[in-house]
């Protein structure tokens, strides 16, 4: 809670790296500098799993280097960031098998199966009776068997594939005083997985819910899900969060994954662009990939607040494009709106496999 970040004795003296690391918030010299895998021109083998911190960039650098240089393999297991240290994480133990291959030019079957193995489940909850026999095969990822589809929120609260009737709007406040608190996800430090997010709910301020009718057939999903929201705000600048959950008919609502867009910075490509009051704006939320199945009897649902302290800083609201200098004079608390409209609809792409 301690503003500013920079300069926090535990990042300039512990970590001072992190100083330079959070004054260049948007794409520069600085950050393409430092995009290490354009370089990397080497077989790789690539390692994460589905609840892992690092997954995102995992993922985005097998890709990357598969298409320019080709011979790399991607393995994704279920569980978060430790559990690739575990004996049972392997379907296969690959090491030995990769190195002699590249190094001592012997044959392996690893290079003659599909570069991409992947667990169909996100987590495991006996880690210990876990046994990797079901693991899945594809050329790429994501597996050219999955397709998006698209449920649109509507302002009743409803998440369907209908587009929504009206313009009406949901909003609700974000005071950056009082943060939501992070409750699992992609974290290593903290508890990661899809934890129960039903404590959060009485919270003051918490944000919206979205919810699809019961699911009659179980849904698999596979490859990147992604938010699309028409927002407004009373401030300059304030973040989104969307987080994807399965509702189940026991009412645990199990986190699947979230992601969040810093609103003066939703197009990348461009400098900071504050928002203006009264002005509807279009941004995009990578919730990052999974593999994932709902169970039928479960139900969907969307959360969008703004949000998830401490996994993601705290933003103040105040239109600061260095938002680390910030003290706490210059927290503001925001209005948020999202709107519903069939021609500026907010949805959650979803990526079904066939």
């Amino acid at each position: 809670m301690h503003l500013p970040l920079t300069d926090y004795p535990e990042i300039s003296i512990w970590q001072p790296h992190l100083n330079e690391i959070l004054s260049h918030p948007c794409p520069d010299e600085f950050r393409s500098r430092h995009n290490f895998r354009s370089t990397i021109d080497v077989p790789g083998f690539h390692v994460t799993t589905w609840f892992d911190i690092f997954l995102t960039s995992v993922i985005a650098a097998f890709n990357d280097i598969q298409a320019r240089v080709g011979n790399q393999i991607l393995w994704i297991g279920p569980n978060a960031h430790y559990f690739v240290y575990a004996p049972n994480f392997w379907p296969c133990d690959p090491y030995f098998e990769w190195f002699d291959h590249w190094l001592k030019a012997k044959p392996s079957a690893l290079l003659e199966r599909p570069a991409v193995l992947y667990s169909p489940r996100a987590w495991i909850d006996e880690v210990k009776d876990y046994v990797p026999d079901d693991w899945c095969e594809s050329e790429r990822w994501p597996p050219a068997s999955s397709v998006p589809e698209r449920l649109y929120l509507h302002a009743d609260g409803r998440l369907s594939a209908a587009l929504p009737s009206n313009g009406e709007t949901r909003s609700y406040r974000y005071d950056p005083h009082h943060p939501i608190p992070t409750l699992g996800g992609r974290n290593m430090s903290i508890d990661a997985g899809p934890l129960d997010q039903r404590p959060l709910y009485d919270l003051p301020d918490y944000g919206l819910i979205y919810r699809s009718a019961v699911l009659e057939h179980e849904l698999t999903i596979a490859g990147e899900v992604r938010v699309t929201l028409n927002v407004e705000s009373d401030c300059p600048d304030t973040d989104f969060v969307a987080k994807l959950i399965e509702l189940k008919p026991d009412g645990c609502a199990s986190l699947i994954m979230d992601g969040v867009t810093r609103a003066m910075y939703r197009d990348p490509t461009q400098k900071p662009q504050p928002l203006q009051a009264n002005t509807v704006y279009q941004l995009t939320i990578n919730l990052a990939q999974i593999a994932h199945t709902f169970r039928a009897g479960s139900i969907i649902q969307i959360d969008v607040t703004s949000s998830n302290f401490p996994r993601r800083a705290r933003n103040t609201n105040s239109g600061n494009s260095m938002l680390a200098n910030d003290s706490d004079a210059d927290v503001r608390i925001a209005n948020n709106v999202i709107h519903h409209a069939a021609k500026m609809p907010s949805f959650i792409e979803l990526p079904r496999q066939q």
